[in-house]
């Protein structure tokens, strides 16, 4: 399966100034179809050099959680992801096999919500992913409320928004972004970008080749 990398640099004095600030790298990423809402998918603090590297490989998730902006997603219940497959979420508060006979498109990930004991759950894709070396456990990229006996599809797409923002942890809610994003897109041949924080533009820039 592709695997990517992203690098992200800083310079001594503007890093100084961020960590005084209480600011993190925040990562989140676009998934289409029922996507819901976006998710801080990855968070942490910052050194003058770090990576963040991860592999096409997604895990279907349901929680009670609310989706609302500031919440933090509680992954109560996960499967492994099944591209094309829709898997139904049953009263045994698990995800069973895929439905029969049903092929979603091609990188597409699907649930039926048949969980009867509430009226909506919440779901979505998580994501492994390493920081510099250190493994990070699958974190939530979306979050999608869906109702009793309703489906969702989620398409994830390779599209990363880096940013600097202060009070954000991984799995937590992010209706509104108040900070400078950098929207990059990697596949089709683009495994690995660099970016470099800009205090001009109070936020990353891509870091020139050579």
């Amino acid at each position: 399966m592709p695997s990517y990398k992203l690098n992200i640099d800083f310079a001594a004095t503007d890093l100084g100034t961020l960590l005084s600030a209480g600011e993190n790298v925040v990562i989140t990423k676009t998934v289409n179809g029922s996507a819901g809402s976006s998710v801080a998918w990855v968070s942490f603090s910052p050194l003058e050099q770090n990576t963040v590297s991860w592999t096409d490989s997604y895990t279907l998730y349901a929680s009670t959680s609310s989706v609302q902006n500031g919440a933090t997603i509680n992954m109560l219940s996960q499967a492994p992801g099944a591209e094309t497959m829709q898997l139904p979420f049953t009263n045994l508060a698990s995800f069973g096999s895929a439905t029969p006979g049903l092929t979603l498109p091609v990188d597409t990930y699907g649930l039926v919500n048949q969980y009867l004991r509430q009226p909506a759950m919440t779901f979505g894709l998580a994501q492994e992913a390493n920081v510099s070396g250190t493994g990070l456990p699958a974190s939530p990229i979306n979050a999608a409320l869906v109702p009793m006996n309703h489906q969702a599809t989620f398409q994830p797409l390779e599209i990363i928004q880096v940013f600097m923002q202060a009070n954000i942890d991984s799995g937590m809610v992010l209706t509104e972004v108040y900070s400078n994003t950098i929207d990059l897109t990697f596949g089709a041949g683009v495994n690995e970008q660099t970016i470099v924080y800009s205090p001009a533009v109070g936020g990353f820039v891509l870091k020139p080749r050579g």
